[in-house]
């Protein structure tokens, strides 16, 4: 499930008739390869480009290509579990108690802590942990979020539906 798409189907005032107009109501191209659309967006294919991949890193290689920030969009500000922040319990795990002790950990204040710093530090990947009892000190700022601003917590929406709709509109 494509995380965007599931933002502007669960986000209050868009929903399932803005995500089908979106992709029935445009002259939308689709792509399986996200790096292909971040190359069609560079070269001028196309002007626009949703759901590219690694625009930061094509921007600073020189290549004419900007991302919009979430804050210049209504529908912006989400938290979402993508690439390597995302945690499951796997069912009948072999050793499922093992499983459970380190989830907590990694949940715990020193876990969080830890996480944020090697995201931001190490793997120089903006990452802001959920707890407010931990030092945002090493939170890039791409990563920071707004003192004030409505996030919308993506983790626990239903990809169900939209996959439904994606289905029934892309065939």
């Amino acid at each position: 499930m494509l995380t965007p798409v599931l933002i502007l189907y669960h986000r209050s005032g868009l929903g399932a008739d803005f995500v089908r107009r979106f992709y029935t109501e445009t002259d939308i191209t689709l792509f399986r390869d996200r790096r292909q659309g971040t190359n069609w967006l560079a070269t001028g294919k196309f002007p626009l480009c949703h759901l590219c991949r690694e625009i930061d890193k094509a921007a600073k290689q020189g290549l004419p290509v900007e991302d919009i920030p979430s804050d210049k969009l209504k529908e912006g500000g989400t938290i979402g579990g993508g690439g390597s922040s995302v945690l499951a319990l796997i069912n009948r795990a072999p050793h499922p108690n093992a499983a459970r002790v380190f989830i907590n950990w990694y949940l715990s204040r020193q876990g969080q802590r830890i996480w944020q710093n090697v995201m931001n530090v190490k793997e120089v990947e903006p990452s802001d942990s959920m707890r407010i009892d931990i030092s945002k000190d090493d939170v890039l700022p791409d990563g920071k979020r707004i003192a004030g601003r409505e996030y919308q917590v993506i983790g626990y929406l239903d990809p169900e539906p939209v996959q439904k709709l994606l289905q029934e509109i892309l065939k």
